[in-house]
This record gives structure tokens, sequence and C-alpha cells, in this order.
């Protein structure tokens, strides 16, 4: 007769992943919302302070972009399903930091709405794809406590990058302002980078 071990493999130590490809991924997630909360805490305010949009413009664009937002997840989950969750997750990325910066270069509302649908089109498609390398990454059936650990990842660094928004709006100047921008860019451009460290992922059988 066999038994089952009373204790399994404890999911972290001190904090960090014991799991080498969890340690990966929390660091990519870690990266791209830091950059994320940056920008979250500070975009309303620079695009109506220093551009002069109306809080209503801001407002359409930033619903265009929630709309994209919905609308891509559902097929962006099935075509990394289908094309690899890896190597999905790597382009959306990419596409999140090549996107992450222009919409600081907008002058009018149509402007900032397609920049930010655009960013929200890959930035969306990576949340999505990304439990698709969850699920083939979490060994032993670890898929929820994957999620929840990288979920508590996401919301620290959300609070750290809003803390990092908040000395650009205590400076108050267009500068500051787009230093934000341009660091959610590098700062996505590493998540991107860090993901070519996981290991290669297959495609759903058809």
């Amino acid at each position: 007769m066999t038994t089952t071990p009373s204790t399994s493999q404890p999911l972290t130590r001190r904090g960090v992943p014991v799991d080498p490809d969890l340690r990966i991924l929390a660091l990519s997630s870690f990266a791209n919302r830091f950059g994320a909360g940056a920008v979250i805490t500070t975009s309303a305010l620079y695009f109506t302070r220093q551009v002069g949009f109306s809080a209503a413009e801001v407002a359409f664009a930033m619903s265009a972009a929630g709309i994209v937002g919905m609308l891509v997840q559902v097929p962006a989950g099935h075509l990394g399903d289908t094309r690899g969750p890896r190597r999905m997750l790597l382009l959306t990325l990419t596409g999140s930091a090549l996107f992450s910066a222009p919409p600081v270069l907008a002058r009018s509302p149509l402007a900032l709405a397609v920049l930010l649908g655009v960013l929200a089109l890959f930035e969306r498609s990576a949340s999505a794809i990304q439990q698709g390398v969850i699920a083939q990454i979490a060994r032993g059936s670890k898929g929820v406590l994957f999620k929840a650990y990288l979920r508590a990842v996401t919301n620290t660094a959300i609070g750290l990058g809003a803390v990092c928004g908040g000395l650009a709006l205590t400076v108050d100047r267009t500068e500051a302002y787009v230093a934000v921008f341009v660091l959610n860019a590098v700062f996505t451009g590493f998540a991107a980078w860090n993901t070519t460290r996981l290991p290669t992922s297959r495609p759903a059988p058809t």
C-alpha cells in the first residue's frame, strides 16, 4: 500500500518562489505591472493638465481602450493556446513595450484613443495568454497557488508603481510625466526579455 506524503514542497522560501519558472514569471509580472501602476496614477492628470484635454475627452479615450481590452482577451487566449503561450506572451509583451510611451505624443482625443486602444490590445492579450503559460508551468496541480502568488506580486507592483507615479505628481512637470511613460516602456521591455527565459511551451492539440 502506498502512502501520500503529509507535506508537500512549499511554494516559496522567504517569499521567493521555489519553482524556477514561477520566479521568472513573477519577475516579469512585477516589472510589467510596476510601470503600469505609475502610469495609472499619472496619466489622467498629464493629459488634462499638461496636454490640455478635457476630462470628457480623456474619459472617452480610456473607455475606448477599455472596450478593446475586453474584446481581445478571449481571442488572445485562444491564439496563445494554438500558437504556443510562451511565444505569444513574448510577442504581446514586446508590443506592449513598443506602445507604452507613444500615448504621450497624442495631441487629439482620437489619436489618444487609438494609441491607448493599441496598447490595451497588447496588454490585455498578454494578461490572457499568461494564463496559458501558468497552466503549462504549474506542475503537480499548483495552478491555483501560482495564480494566487502572481496576483499578490501584481498588487504589490501596482502599489509601488503608484508611489513612483506620486513622485511625478509632486514634481508636476511635463518631463516628469513623460519619464513615467518611458519608465513603463523600459520595464515592460524587460518583462518581455525575461519571458525568453521560460521553457518553450507547446501549442494545445487541435
